[in-house]
C-alpha cells in the first residue's frame, strides 16, 4: 500500500516536471516568434539612410521660424540662347549645375565645356537637371554667338541654357551667388579672369558641391554628388508619403 503511494507520488511529481517543462519550451518558442516578427518587420518599414551633401555658404538661425536658414542663389532675369526669358521659376523644383565662361576663351573654357558635355550625356534622361553656362563676356557673346557656340559643339539646349545678361550683373551674380570669381582682368587669357568651378545647386537653390571643370576626377565626384542628391530627394519623398 505504501508502495502504491510512493509511485502515484512519484508520478505526480515527474508530471509536474513535464507540464513545467513544457510550459518552459512554449514560452521560449514564443519569445523567439515574436522577435522575429519584431525584426522582420523592422527590415520591411525601415529604409537604409542616405548619406547628405554638406550645405556651402552662409547660414543663420531665423528665431521667428525657428529654423536655420541657408545660402541661396539670388533671384535673377536673363536670356537664353534663343533670346528666351529665363528667371529663377524657370528652374524651381530642378537641380542645377552651373558654371561660367565665355565663348572666346582661349584655355580653361573649351576644357569646361568638354566636360560639362560628359556630364549632359549623364543627365540626359533626368528630367530634374538642368545646366547653365553663364558668359562673363556679354559684348562679344551676342546671343547669336552663344547659339552658334552651341551648335558648332554640337550641344543640346533643351537642357543646358547659354544665359546672358549685363556684364555688371553677371560678375556679380557669379560671385556673390555662387561663389565664383568673374570680372575683366587685361593680363588674363581673352580679357576676363573667372572661375573654372562647376556648382552643384539643389531644388532649395542651395550649393550642394563646388569641383573643378578642368580635372577629370573631380567631374566623376560632381556626378556621383548628383546621384546622392538625387537619392536625398527619393528619400525624403518616399518618408513624406
Amino acid at each position: 500500500m505504501k508502495f502504491v503511494k510512493f509511485v502515484k507520488l512519484v508520478a505526480k511529481k515527474r508530471n509536474n516536471t513535464t507540464l513545467k517543462t513544457q510550459l518552459k519550451y512554449l514560452i521560449y518558442t514564443l519569445a523567439i516568434a515574436l522577435a522575429s516578427c519584431s525584426e522582420t518587420k523592422t527590415e520591411e518599414t525601415e529604409t537604409p539612410a542616405v548619406p547628405k551633401l554638406p550645405i556651402y555658404g552662409e547660414r543663420y538661425f531665423d528665431e521667428d521660424k525657428k529654423d536655420t536658414v541657408y545660402h541661396q542663389i539670388p533671384d535673377f532675369e536673363l536670356l537664353n540662347q534663343d533670346s528666351v526669358l529665363i528667371t529663377q521659376k524657370d528652374l524651381e523644383g530642378k537641380i542645377i549645375i552651373a558654371d561660367f565662361f565665355f565663348t572666346s576663351c582661349p584655355t580653361m573654357c573649351p576644357v569646361m565645356t568638354s566636360e560639362l558635355k560628359r556630364v549632359a550625356k549623364v543627365i540626359e534622361k533626368m528630367n530634374e537637371v538642368y545646366i547653365v553656362s553663364h558668359t562673363v563676356d556679354p559684348e562679344i557673346d551676342t546671343l547669336a554667338t552663344l547659339r552658334a557656340y552651341a551648335k558648332d559643339n554640337a550641344i543640346d539646349t533643351k537642357k543646358w541654357w547659354f544665359l546672358w545678361g549685363p556684364e555688371e550683373f553677371i560678375h556679380n551674380h557669379g560671385g556673390e551667388g555662387y561663389m565664383l570669381a568673374a570680372q575683366r582682368d587685361s593680363a588674363a587669357p581673352g580679357g576676363f579672369l573667372h572661375a573654372s568651378q562647376f556648382v552643384l545647386i539643389d531644388k532649395e537653390k542651395r550649393i550642394r558641391g563646388i569641383y573643378d571643370g578642368l580635372q577629370k576626377n573631380e567631374v566623376e565626384q560632381l556626378l556621383k554628388d548628383l546621384e546622392i542628391l538625387r537619392k536625398e530627394y527619393e528619400q525624403d519623398h518616399t518618408a513624406a508619403n
